[in-house]
């Protein structure tokens, strides 16, 4: 279990504790759900794939590398499932289409290439206030949490849209962006 000292709340692979008490729901279950909320669910086929839990080595692994606290939310999100990916019927079989969530890896990555490169690439950007985490599937586009022990950025997710180099509010929490981004009610 990894203990939050700041907060008092104890985070597992099955969700977050403070003291006896559950809070956080099962992302899975959660995820599944906003999949079959989706008309393409029924037309399509479309399922989410979810990957083995990320272990808490990962997690310190990433927060490590980044220096910085990854946000509870998605550390419970990781802990019981290290990535979700999209998928569809296709040729009478699923096959993946798309990354919605990526795993402990992919996040230090993609993290660490775009903070090595922000001042050759993307001058204007503000890319080290961020934890890049999944994606849209469409124009590159990203989704992205600021970054927990920073005062200077307004909680929510966010959608980096790196053509026009800006990061805009798309959800307030992991919880609606992983809801409605499946479903259909959020696009971008």
């Amino acid at each position: 279990m990894l203990s939050c000292a700041k907060s008092g709340y104890c985070l597992s692979r099955w969700g977050c504790w403070k003291g006896n008490k559950k809070f956080l729901m099962d992302w899975k279950k959660h995820i599944e759900n906003a999949y079959r909320a989706n008309d393409s669910f029924t037309t399509y086929g479309s399922l989410p794939g979810f990957a083995e839990p990320a272990t808490l080595e990962e997690i310190r692994e990433i927060e490590r590398i980044l220096k910085c606290q990854i946000p509870n939310d998605l550390k419970s999100l990781l802990m019981q499932t290290n990535g979700i990916t999209e998928k569809m019927i296709l040729n009478g079989g699923y096959t993946e289409i798309n990354v919605f969530i990526f795993s402990s890896e992919e996040i230090v990555d993609i993290n660490v290439w775009h903070r090595d490169h922000e001042e050759d690439i993307r001058p204007k950007q503000r890319f080290h206030k961020f934890i890049v985490f999944g994606q849209t599937g469409v124009d590159g586009i990203y989704f992205a949490l600021p970054i927990s022990n920073l005062e200077d950025t307004k909680a929510g997710i966010y959608a980096w849209y790196p053509i026009d180099c800006e990061f805009i509010t798309v959800a307030e929490t992991l919880e609606e962006l992983t809801f409605n981004w499946p479903s259909g009610k959020l696009s971008v």
